[in-house]
């Protein structure tokens, strides 16, 4: 799934899930295929409220005329960053309540950074290398958090203090 940024003028980066018009759903298949999901009659008449509430969105309350809305994009929104085990940073993409996940078109900018914000890179895990004998630490876990320690042993890639 392509990475977004949404909700022009006030960006958000996002995951795209789903791509809508008025008469299907566009889904990324797990084998890349993309799969055209037809809605009923029912979901046809959402669709269209739905597009009329963000055109009227955007044009009453931003003060920017999109135009007719003829595509809704669904998106995952970026939840925060979460550590592995093995000390990588990972982008966690959900469904965030209260949080709008349909945006026109219109509104998606392209995903091209110029200047990344420092906060939000993903890293690789850390090596263990850079964890020798003697060194201090302070640990931030759940529990005891902010202790401060001392390297004492390691044991592959798992630390013992």
């Amino acid at each position: 799934m392509p990475l977004t940024d949404i909700g022009y003028p006030f960006l958000q980066e996002a995951l795209v899930t789903a791509v809508t018009d008025e008469l299907f759903d566009y889904i990324l298949s797990d084998n890349g295929q993309i799969l055209p999901v037809p809605h009923s009659q029912l979901e046809i008449s959402a669709w269209k409220r739905k597009a009329e509430r963000i055109e009227n969105h955007y044009s009453k309350r931003m003060g920017m005329i999109l135009g007719p809305v003829e595509v809704l994009v669904h998106v995952s929104q970026l939840a925060g960053l979460r550590r592995t085990d093995e000390g990588a940073m990972v982008k966690e993409f959900q469904n965030i309540p209260g949080m709008e996940a349909d945006f026109a078109l219109q509104t998606v900018v392209d995903y091209h950074i110029v200047s990344e914000d420092q906060r939000f890179l993903v890293s690789t895990s850390i090596h263990p290398s850079i964890y020798c004998c003697a060194n201090a630490y302070k640990y931030l876990g759940e529990r005891c958090c902010a202790y401060c320690g001392r390297i004492s042993r390691r044991c592959k890639s798992i630390l013992l203090g």
